[in-house]
């Protein structure tokens, strides 16, 4: 279907020569871009005319711009029941300009549309888009606004409970090699699955990562516990494995029935978010058992029994798990 972009252009008074001349280039402007149906504003709008009994369509403005003529449009634009408030504000200082393109899905992108407005853009002329599918592109800018500040946090908050809670360097480096593999394999899965699901796609990776934390940690503490008790490596991976299959590949497979369930949502957001999510869950579930038993041993290569290590000497992050 069709969508229709919206542009205010502000200035001091839009029923002057220079301001209506600059409306009429930003509209030929927009109008020359492909997929474009129609372009809607004071100098490419028609009204009907009475003549005699019949009517006819002429152009809104006159075809010369006097004062006097400028005068009449801003009375007739401002005071007229049928036309007021729908091309100009009432302080006549804002003007509409309306861009209808032919596929909702092939508009141009933002840059592109800003690069249009900022060739007529100065110091008495602004402008302002407003339309529906560019929230997304809005959604964009802010969700990379704040992932400038509030991921460097979290990842920080992360890394200081995992080292609280294991004390050990070798299982923070194997927890954050597995997150790191499963987030670039889960990337390469979403780019390769063509599905429509937009920037709403971003608040996918962080439920991930938590998902695949969550499964991770079950995994090492139990390795860890293993340890403890006077295993060898090879017989805690083993024992841990075996340990945590059943309750890990449950909580996999109820994470991915919830994320497919979307599926049945309208909207092809959902539909991706969904499958996109449940692939990933998956993925992730299958690199637990089998990188996630290999890391651990070549992380703890060496490592005989805990009298060996130094975990018994107190908590500091750098011990042996």
């Amino acid at each position: 279907g069709t969508t229709v972009l919206v542009v205010v252009q502000t200035s001091p008074d839009v029923f002057t020569r220079e301001s209506l001349t600059k409306l009429r280039d930003v509209s030929e402007a927009f109008a020359a871009l492909p997929d474009v149906r129609d372009v809607k504003s004071f100098t490419h709008s028609s009204i009907p005319v009475r003549r005699g009994l019949a009517l006819s369509m002429e152009p809104y403005l006159p075809t010369e711009w006097t004062d006097e003529n400028l005068a009449k449009v801003k009375g007739f634009s401002l005071n007229h029941p049928l036309v007021r408030n729908l091309l100009v504000s009432p302080d006549a200082k804002h003007s509409v300009l309306l861009v209808t393109f032919a596929d909702a899905k092939a508009h141009p992108s933002r840059a592109v549309l800003d690069e249009i407005l900022a060739k007529f853009t100065d110091a008495q002329h602004s402008y302002q888009m407003v339309s529906l599918p560019l929230v997304e592109n809005e959604v964009r800018e802010r969700a990379e606004h704040d992932l400038v500040i509030f991921v460097p946090l979290i990842l920080v908050c992360v890394f200081l409970a995992l080292a609280v809670y294991f004390r050990s360097l070798r299982m923070i480096l194997f927890l954050v090699i597995n997150l790191a593999i499963h987030a670039a394999l889960s990337a390469g899965v979403c780019a390769l699955i063509p599905l429509d699901s937009g920037v709403y796609l971003l608040a996918l990776f962080p439920l991930l990562a938590a998902v695949q934390l969550t499964l991770l940690i079950h995994l090492g503490s139990d390795f860890r516990d293993r340890l403890r008790a006077g295993e060898s490596p090879g017989e805690a991976v083993r024992a841990a494995v075996r340990s945590v299959f059943r309750s890990s590949l449950f909580a996999a497979l109820t994470t991915i029935a919830g994320f497919v369930a979307l599926v049945a949502a309208p909207g092809a957001a959902n539909h991706a978010f969904g499958l996109l999510g449940g692939a990933c869950v998956a993925l992730g579930c299958v690199l637990l058992f089998t990188i996630g038993p290999v890391l651990l041993l070549i992380l703890h290569q060496g490592l005989r029994a805990p009298g060996e290590s130094q975990l018994e000497r107190g908590p500091s992050l750098f011990a042996k798990a």
